[in-house]
């Protein structure tokens, strides 16, 4: 289901300018490709109008799904082979999935709530927020606020975070090797886990050295936050 619309305080304005609001369909090697577009002839003026385009799409779950969007909202749920998403200035909403993903991310936000599979996440100037996650996470992330809440099963998360706000919420330590380290910041901890190591302009924290699964998080000019389960 694929809708185009044009919005302007006159409405005789935005149905001119949907007229310039064009869609396409490309069918090649087993691909199918869906875009929207602006076509300009060379006397024509530039649209006045905002323009929207709403896809809602149903894909078989071994299939591969990419998503390129900027300025609007996505919204995904279960399972794809994989899944790709580059975005800027979106809201992006993803709910039980499973497979391989890779998530960029610019001038955003991106809220998780359900992911099982090996997923990696790169953000710029936006917050993250992952809840109830399982498999192997890869996560870049530069200047935003970064929450993670209730790992399900997790078998090795790496966090490498530049100027971000780290918190780690309903976190079930017990389960897993706890690697913290943040340069020109500073780690808060319940006193169970000790005291931070401070060597010059880093702290660290070591916990629970012998468990196989493991949460490695390092982070710069930026804090981070355990908080007790």
């Amino acid at each position: 289901n694929m809708d185009l619309s044009a919005k302007h305080p006159e409405k005789s304005v935005a149905a001119q300018n949907l007229n310039f609001l064009k869609s396409g369909v490309d069918a090649k090697n087993g691909q199918l490709r869906l875009r929207n577009y602006i076509l300009l002839g060379q006397k024509d003026k530039k649209p006045e109008s905002n323009f929207k385009a709403k896809y809602v799409l149903k894909i078989p779950e071994n299939s591969d799904l990419q998503i390129k969007n900027s300025f609007g909202k996505i919204y995904h749920s279960g399972e794809t082979k994989k899944l790709s998403i580059n975005a800027e200035f979106c809201t992006i909403s993803l709910n039980h999935i499973k497979g391989i993903s890779k998530i960029q991310t610019k001038y955003g936000e991106l809220n998780i709530d359900g992911v099982e599979g090996n997923t990696g996440i790169k953000t710029e100037r936006s917050n993250l927020t992952l809840k109830n996650f399982s498999g192997v996470f890869s996560i870049d992330t530069y200047y935003g606020e970064i929450q993670l809440v209730s790992p399900r099963e997790v078998q090795n998360l790496t966090l490498n975070g530049d100027k971000s706000d780290i918190q780690l919420k309903q976190i079930p330590t017990r389960k897993y090797k706890i690697n913290l380290s943040t340069n020109f910041g500073q780690i808060h901890i319940s006193t169970e886990f000790g005291t931070p190591i401070k060597v010059k302009n880093t702290e660290q924290v070591f916990y629970n050295s012998a468990e196989k699964s493991s949460i490695k998080i390092t982070n710069k000019s930026g804090n981070i936050t355990l908080e007790k389960l």
